[in-house]
């Protein structure tokens, strides 16, 4: 299963796409899915079906209600509501009814919830990222910083990397609200965020200078908690520093891929030294290396055949 093909990069795509091309000489079923605007080589491949999901139906939407409120009469209101403001996205259903009972709203647990406010009193999110953000706006302050913290790292990451931060983890505290799942347990624990866009919210809710701040100390981390591997997390520590707008860095670091990729993987090696490209050209005009830093010679894997005179 090859799950949330929409924040697929570049280098996986390819690599799941020739992986693809053998699985009709096996006895094997590969199952992917993505949002309706993923258009990749992914949705192209020979003998592959599609199957388009709806949103939920009124009665869907009304089952999936009844099995997260229960049936007190005094939720019937409250789901209605809720439905209503769902449009058949089932993700948008569960986040709404968490909102709801970490404010206080409903009481009880799932599957057994009551509602003793006046519904004239009750307000419900406007947008799934909204009932998101209010989940996160009531966290504690330390689990706040390790959820925003574990954002900037990306959708999987270890208490041992968060740390490396220089934060003090409540990853615990996460889960047990249900912003996280614990994905691995031997021989180290690792998390993942329970939905890419809870993990959407949590970054672009930060100031980008703090942010940025995370990405240079990630990049520091990255770089340091193994040293004999720095080459091969070269495209990586790039990205963060890219990402805390340190440039000229991000440009060596990418370079430093493009070279290590290079005898290794092509197309890693090609999309480190354009994006290499990429940053030279996003320099401001009056930077004093940016005409050297765009005339770089090619790299080899990026040269074009051999001149061959006729």
């Amino acid at each position: 299963m090859i799950e949330d093909v929409h924040w697929i990069d570049e280098v996986s795509e390819s690599m799941f796409a020739d992986f693809l091309t053998v699985i009709p000489q096996t006895p094997s079923v590969v199952l992917i899915t993505y949002r309706p605007e993923y258009e990749g080589a992914l949705t192209r491949m020979h003998g592959a079906q599609t199957i388009s999901l709806a949103p939920l139906t009124e009665g869907e939407t009304t089952q999936l209600l009844n099995e997260l409120l229960g049936a007190d009469p005094s939720v019937t209101e409250i789901g209605a509501l809720i439905a209503a403001r769902a449009a058949g996205n089932p993700f948008f259903v569960e986040e709404m009814v968490r909102e709801l009972a970490e404010r206080g709203v409903l009481e009880g647990h799932r599957g057994g919830y009551t509602c003793r406010t006046d519904m004239a009193e009750v307000s419900v999110p406007a947008t799934l990222q909204a009932a998101i953000a209010a989940r996160i706006d009531r966290l504690e302050p330390d689990a706040k910083q390790t959820l925003n913290a574990a954002a900037v790292i990306g959708l999987r990451f270890t208490p041992e990397l968060l740390t490396a931060l220089g934060i003090d983890p409540v990853v615990d505290v996460l889960a047990r609200v249900e912003l996280v799942d614990q994905v691995r347990f031997t021989p180290s624990a690792e998390y993942a965020f329970r939905h890419p866009l809870i993990r959407t919210v949590a970054y672009e809710s930060q100031l980008k200078s703090d942010r940025a701040q995370w990405h240079r100390r990630l990049a520091a981390a990255i770089e340091a908690r193994e040293p004999g591997s720095a080459d091969q997390n070269a495209a990586l520590i790039a990205e963060h520093l890219e990402a805390a707008d340190d440039l000229h860095a991000a440009y060596g670091w990418h370079m430093r891929a493009a070279t290590w990729a290079t005898n290794r993987d092509i197309a890693a090696a090609r999309l480190s030294w354009e994006a290499r490209g990429k940053i030279a050209d996003a320099l401001p005009a009056e930077d004093p290396d940016r005409t050297a830093m765009r005339i770089a010679p090619p790299h080899p894997c990026c040269a074009g055949p051999p001149f061959e005179p006729m």
